[in-house]
């Protein structure tokens, strides 16, 4: 009997929930996927080392409505498991993500187990040469993310002794066909363009080679985009919205005059709307593309015919608790329309839920108040815990908020504690305000 080399995560970090087939040819298939995902930072639940009592179905009962995801390993032996079935149906009705990855695609489902698949993200293992393609595709899932450790997100795969997925499991051909190579020479083309814009300096040229391949192949062989699975369109349009911005942080795309940019960056957001919105069409749980088309709609100017600005907002709202970065879109968007009290509301929230980057809306809370001279109390509540880390930019706004008098009594003693202390570590503006400050 095959083991994993995994130990199921403990713990109270979110968690992807596993299910798949105890069949040996499914193990021998899952198994080593699970272990590179965890070496590549996933934090996994399965039942290994749980005894088959009573005690089996409250157990794993337990694990799948407390999981943020759940992947789900699709085989004929999965369509045969009773449990396997019920595990699927159970998260369908629960708020956690879902997957789908086809160990196997060439059998025939039936319409009960294809009905519980609607809605679902779905990936194919035979689209990846490696398991290091894969894993990589699975960090980049949107709906995966949140399982992954916060240091992982950026590290480089562990090494993969074998070439590829077939050789690891001996050679067995999981599916033929020019529509599955097209499909992979499309999402490697798409991966290298996202490296390409990624880099410091993005490597643009190369990256708009890599795509103008993609529309080559699509051409060649009549494969429309409303056929690429969504994770391909969401990593397309993420591709044209680097190439159209060179901007790469959500904050930092709400300010963008884009009545100023180029005609070929025009070119370029538009085929990133065009991508976001068909993603979202496809797979409405696909929250960065949701993010993204956002920006494009809410500050660019973009139009959907199906979708008003007023809906698209009602949209974020209900995804931003399941989604960090969508309360810094709402607030930023609430600024730009000096609504004051959304705007605070949105920050706020933003700072509070999003623990992979909190500065950024605090930054953007108490420049809006330094600059407007207004709500220096919330911008201080915000500003504060991060002013006492040290942190450059927190603490010249801070002493701003003290030198003008900004929802708190001026103190010129602390403003230039705080402005000295981000001059220290880097701040160029408070290094400026040092030498006009009056002392």
């Amino acid at each position: 009997m095959q083991r994993c080399n995994v130990e199921p995560y403990k713990g109270n970090q979110p968690y992807l929930f596993v299910s798949y087939s105890h069949k040996e040819e499914d193990k021998a298939i899952v198994y080593p996927i699970l272990e590179r995902m965890e070496q590549a930072g996933f934090r996994l639940w399965f039942d290994q080392g749980i005894e088959a009592t009573s005690e089996w179905a409250t157990v794993v009962c337990a694990h799948l409505k407390a999981a943020s995801a759940c992947l789900f390993c699709l085989s004929p032996n999965f369509a045969n498991s009773g449990n396997c079935r019920d595990e699927l149906y159970l998260a369908k009705n629960g708020a956690a993500k879902r997957v789908t990855l086809f160990l196997k695609s060439d059998f025939q489902m039936d319409p009960e187990l294809e009905l519980g698949l609607v809605r679902q993200q779905q990936i194919f293992l035979e689209s990846y040469n490696n398991i290091e393609e894969l894993i990589k595709y699975l960090k980049q899932d949107e709906n995966l993310q949140i399982c992954l450790d916060d240091n992982s997100q950026n590290q480089g795969l562990p090494s993969v002794r074998e070439n590829s997925i077939h050789k690891e499991l001996q050679g067995e051909t999981l599916l033929s066909g020019k529509n599955c190579e097209h499909q992979k020479a499309i999402d490697s083309l798409m991966w290298q363009a996202l490296e390409s814009v990624d880099k410091r300096p993005p490597q643009n040229e190369k990256a708009i080679s890599l795509l103008q391949q993609v529309d080559e192949i699509q051409k060649q062989n009549g494969i429309d985009d409303c056929y690429l699975p969504s994770m391909t369109l969401g990593g397309l349009g993420r591709a044209y919205m680097h190439l159209g911005c060179q901007i790469h942080g959500l904050s930092d795309l709400a300010d963008i005059d884009f009545k100023s940019i180029s005609k070929q960056q025009v070119v370029f957001l538009t085929r990133s709307y065009q991508y976001f919105n068909l993603a979202l069409h496809k797979d409405k749980t696909m929250s960065n593309s949701l993010c993204m088309m956002s920006i494009l709609q809410l500050f660019a100017g973009f139009t959907n015919d199906t979708l008003s600005n007023d809906d698209l907002l009602i949209w974020l709202k209900t995804e931003a608790p399941k989604d960090p970065d969508i309360p810094i879109v709402l607030g930023a968007y609430y600024e730009k329309n000096h609504l004051e009290k959304e705007m605070l509301y949105w920050y706020k929230i933003a700072t509070q839920k999003n623990p992979s980057n909190p500065y950024a809306a605090a930054y953007r809370l108490g420049r809006y108040c330094v600059e407007h001279r207004t709500h220096g109390h919330d911008a201080m509540e915000v500003l504060l815990p991060f002013g006492e880390r040290k942190d450059p930019e927190a603490c010249y706004l801070i002493g701003c908020l003290y030198r003008y008098g900004i929802g708190v009594e001026k103190n010129r003693s602390k403003a230039k504690e705080f402005l000295r202390t981000a001059a220290k570590r880097g701040s160029k503006d408070a290094a400026s305000d040092l030498k006009t400050f009056w002392f």
